[in-house]
C-alpha cells in the first residue's frame, strides 16, 4: 500500500474533476458490441403449444437479441408477439447448467429440443458473461460519478 501511495497519492480519486476534465480512462477502454441474434426456440415447448392449441397458435419462435446494453427476447406465434428487455447491468449471473447427460441451459433459457444443445448454449452464454461483465463496469462507474 505504501508503494501505491508513493506513486498514485494517498487521497481518493476525484472522478468529478475527471469528469470536469473530459478524461474517463475506463470508459474511454470499454469495447463497443455488435447485435446478435440467437434462435434459442424450445422446439420441445413450441411443440406442446402447438398440440395444446389444436395447431391454432402455430409454432412458437424464440430468439434472444444481444444488444449494446440489453437482452431482448422476443416470443412469436399466431396468438402472441412478446418482447423482454432485461439490461446487461441489472442481470445478477449468467449461469450455465446441465439437466441432464446432454441437456443443457443458460438463464432457464433451452434451445433446440434440449438435448445436444451443449454448444448454442456455450456460445451464448459465453457472449452474455461478456456483456453482463463489461456494461455491470459501465454502471458501476455511472454509478461513482454521480
Amino acid at each position: 500500500q505504501e508503494a501505491m501511495d508513493s506513486m498514485y497519492g494517498a487521497g481518493k480519486v476525484d472522478l468529478a474533476a475527471m469528469k470536469n476534465q473530459g478524461v474517463n480512462p475506463f470508459l474511454s477502454s470499454l469495447q463497443t458490441f455488435e447485435r446478435k441474434e440467437f434462435d434459442v426456440t424450445n422446439h420441445m415447448e413450441a411443440c406442446m403449444m402447438c398440440l395444446l392449441t389444436a395447431g391454432l397458435a402455430g409454432c412458437t419462435k424464440t430468439t434472444a437479441v444481444l444488444e449494446e446494453n440489453s437482452l431482448v427476447i422476443k416470443e412469436k406465434n399466431r396468438f402472441d408477439d412478446e418482447e423482454a428487455f432485461l439490461p446487461y447491468a441489472e442481470m445478477d449471473s449468467v449461469e450455465i447448467q446441465r439437466n441432464c447427460c446432454c441437456c443443457f441451459e443458460v438463464n432457464e433459457i433451452s434451445p433446440g429440443f434440449g438435448c445436444f444443445n451443449g454448444a448454442i448454449v456455450q456460445e451464448f452464454g459465453a457472449e452474455l458473461q461478456k456483456r453482463k461483465v463489461q456494461r455491470g463496469n459501465i454502471a458501476q462507474i455511472k454509478q461513482l460519478e454521480s
